[in-house]
């Protein structure tokens, strides 16, 4: 019976498949395996036939000894191989992950290799894995994004493509909203799948955050993002300290928009709608009785929102 769990393919790298008679030796006198007939069943129930031949060892790929039957196989499926010859003397051998840019088969931590264990039948069952590692798609981080001006209601924002792990060719990913698109304040999800060959999907998925007030202090590049609608707000700052996270309340009085959450966070934003001039300021604590952060943003207009 072969013992062949889950080989560790990346991408493109082919089966290398070995299989010895379990007497003799591997000269050119030794006696032949001979023909070697099989059957490959995917995990759809598909049957298909095939049948090589070998002298005292078979050593090559597995597409090269059961052609066309493995290109057939859609990427992604698993299956069962079955095979068997006409000599009277058991069989052994391996499955091997072939390195094609070593020029051999390669063994490669200790997952490379996958026994077929000896047996006193000629008949052995292969489990077949047409490829792995299994198809992944990866997302980017969160998004965060600030609108142009305060008290504007949406941004657009552009966002890198998920990385689609598992097939070199063929496959497509869809974000829904797409990368590009107007997101409003506030936390949008955004799902993205990947499509591989043979129908094979994969998904992931991310958040976008829109603020549209950023005070930024003038010295340190520390800032204080928040939603002028509901009162969200993130603290970060430039040290290195974990982010700072909530929700105050906002109060408007004339061109001022005021954020409080207790003692954490007090902030004001000086800014008149049709005005050039845009300036704010801001006190963090994020303890009771620990050391406050300071923010005084003389031009609102200038900030890159982010720690430079």
């Amino acid at each position: 019976m072969l013992s062949l769990n889950k080989i560790a393919n990346q991408v493109g790298d082919p089966t290398f498949l070995v299989v010895n008679r379990i007497s003799g030796d591997l000269t050119g006198l030794a006696p032949a395996i001979g023909p070697i007939f099989g059957t490959l069943i995917d995990d759809a129930q598909t049957v298909s036939s095939f049948n090589f031949f070998g002298g005292c060892q078979v050593k090559d790929l597995l597409q090269a000894l059961v052609p066309p039957i493995i290109p057939n196989i859609p990427i992604g499926r698993t299956g069962w191989m079955k095979f068997s010859a006409t000599s009277d003397f058991g069989l052994f051998g391996a499955a091997i992950r072939f390195n094609s840019g070593m020029g051999l088969p390669a063994f490669k931590g200790g997952h490379n290799l996958h026994k077929l264990t000896l047996t006193d039948s000629v008949s052995l069952t292969v489990p077949l894995f047409i490829t792995n590692p299994p198809f992944t798609i990866i997302c980017p981080p969160d998004v965060i994004a600030v609108t142009a001006k305060p008290g504007e209601r949406n941004v657009t924002v552009t966002y890198p493509t998920p990385a689609a792990m598992g097939s070199s060719t063929g496959t497509t990913v869809v974000c829904s909203p797409p990368s590009g698109s107007s997101f409003s304040v506030g936390a949008t999800p955004v799902t993205c799948t990947a499509t591989f060959p043979g129908g094979v999907t994969a998904t992931c998925s991310f958040k976008v955050t829109v603020f549209d007030v950023c005070l930024e202090d003038d010295r340190s590049g520390d800032t204080l993002l928040f939603n002028s609608f509901t009162g969200d707000y993130q603290f970060t700052s430039c040290n290195g300290d974990p982010a700072l996270t909530g929700r105050g309340r906002i109060t408007r009085v004339g061109c001022s928009t005021k954020l409080v959450d207790g003692t954490r966070v007090s902030a004001t934003l000086d800014h008149c709608p049709g005005s050039s001039l845009s300036k704010g300021s801001a006190i963090i604590r994020r303890t009771p009785i620990g050391p406050t952060s300071n923010i005084t943003d003389s031009n609102t207009n200038n900030n890159a929102c982010a720690c430079r």
